[in-house]
């Protein structure tokens, strides 16, 4: 075996498993893993909202009972503490509230139930605090009953932002599903791809084989090459003796 063969061996045995086929995962589209990462986030973004609702949702049944109660026994209305009570349970929904829902567009229909449960909180807060501020200025009863119908707005559009939360969680379910069987299928058909030979491997020096045959680039064969004297134009000496320049 001459000097050509070794090389090529040598230099086959260290680059070959560099320039083969790539594996399956690297040749999946970027795109495709995008899209998963886009409807794994929407996903979270909707059940986090699912969740943030029902509480909300929660707080104003409550809200409801007070009022009620404060309907049936019109004498509780003549204290502060019924209504900062009924405030703060408000205020708890308000702060409850995933508004502005993060990342989602501005025209989803959650987006719209959130704006109509938000509308309709701020306005059941108003006149909890007119209730409040100016006792005398106003009719508790009528204060009360206005507060109700804002409750019972906010119950319907709390319900409905339920309803398009849960509808957009399935929609992303379904998104990440059919993504990911998508990229499965072009896991499996990549598989099925036999590995290329190595016909042609570029090696690092600058030497190229093609099948049988080492070409060389700019090289002489170095068990031909004779030795080529020292340029002495390329050697300067100082006063520590002799060095040689690049």
């Amino acid at each position: 075996m001459n000097g050509h063969d070794q090389m090529r061996q040598a230099f086959q045995s260290q680059y070959a498993d560099r320039y083969r086929t790539p594996e399956p995962l690297v040749a999946i589209r970027l795109s495709l893993l995008n899209r998963l990462h886009r409807y794994q986030s929407a996903l979270e973004r909707h059940i986090l909202a699912y969740m943030s609702i029902y509480q909300v949702q929660r707080l104003s049944d409550r809200a409801r009972t007070r009022i009620e109660k404060g309907l049936q026994e019109e004498h509780r209305l003549e204290d502060a503490y019924y209504w900062e009570a009924l405030r703060d349970l408000l205020q708890d929904a308000q702060r409850t509230i995933p508004y502005p829902c993060p990342d989602e567009p501005a025209e989803s229909r959650v987006t719209w139930a959130l704006d109509a449960l938000m509308e309709s909180q701020q306005k059941a807060v108003s006149a909890a605090n007119d209730a409040l501020t100016n006792p005398d200025g106003i009719e508790p009863g009528s204060t009360l009953r206005a507060v109700k119908w804002a409750v019972d707005e906010m119950l319907v559009h709390a319900e409905a932002a339920l309803r398009e939360s849960r509808k957009g969680a399935e929609e992303a379910l379904a998104g990440i599903k059919a993504c990911s069987e998508r990229i499965l299928e072009r896991v499996e058909d990549q598989s099925r791809i036999p590995r290329r030979n190595v016909s042609e491997v570029t090696a690092p020096t600058g030497m190229r084989f093609k099948g049988a045959e080492v070409l060389l680039e700019n090289r002489t064969d170095r068990n031909s090459a004779s030795i080529v004297p020292e340029d002495p134009s390329r050697r300067r000496s100082n006063a520590f003796g002799v060095f040689r320049t690049s």
